[in-house]
């Protein structure tokens, strides 16, 4: 397929996906959605969905084995569809807490409550473990991802000890990301 067409194809894929008719339409259609924790047997089909080395050239990424992350995807017809983080890290670190990573749906998948499912996976596990509150950054011009943490209740807030690297990533790279937190008492 041409670049042109495939990005004339992206172009209307996303316009759709912006209908409300799109969404409650495929809504119904995910009642098999399954969100489940990542198991070794998901890592090669996990790696095409990030975009990492090809499994079928005998290319491999290691996965960790870090208790401090726990990996959830979401699965479809047998299909991983969605991946998300929570990583957990000491309270005196920069990025100390518990956070909200990766979180990643296929293109044709989006705007059907897959993030929302993968995102209350994270939410959940986080209450069940007694942390206060639940952060994540996400940059500033993803509205839709932003839209999607508001829905679920984060807000946008200034965190003192980001706010330089932050600043740096907008002059270095030309785009911001923020930070956003959700209080989970």
């Amino acid at each position: 397929m041409s670049s042109a067409i495939r990005k004339f194809a992206g172009a209307l894929l996303r316009r759709l996906q912006s209908l409300r008719f799109y969404r409650l339409l495929g809504r119904g259609r995910l009642a098999g959605l399954l969100v489940r924790e990542v198991v070794p047997a998901d890592y090669p089909a996990l790696q095409r969905l990030l975009g990492g080395p090809d499994p079928s050239a005998g290319q491999s990424a290691p996965r960790h084995s870090n208790p401090q992350v726990t990996e959830w995807v979401a699965e479809y017809g047998g299909q991983l569809i969605g991946f998300v983080q929570l990583v957990r890290r000491p309270s005196a670190e920069l990025y100390g807490g518990h956070w909200l990573f990766s979180l990643i749906v296929a293109s044709r998948w989006r705007g059907l409550g897959v993030g929302e499912r993968l995102s209350q996976a994270v939410i959940d596990r986080s209450r069940q473990e007694g942390a206060p509150r639940l952060d994540l950054v996400v940059y500033a011009h993803n509205l839709r991802a932003v839209r999607l943490y508001e829905k679920l209740g984060f807000v946008q807030y200034t965190h003192p000890l980001l706010e330089a690297q932050l600043a740096g990533e907008l002059a270095a790279a030309g785009r911001r990301r923020v930070v956003m937190g959700l209080s989970l008492e």
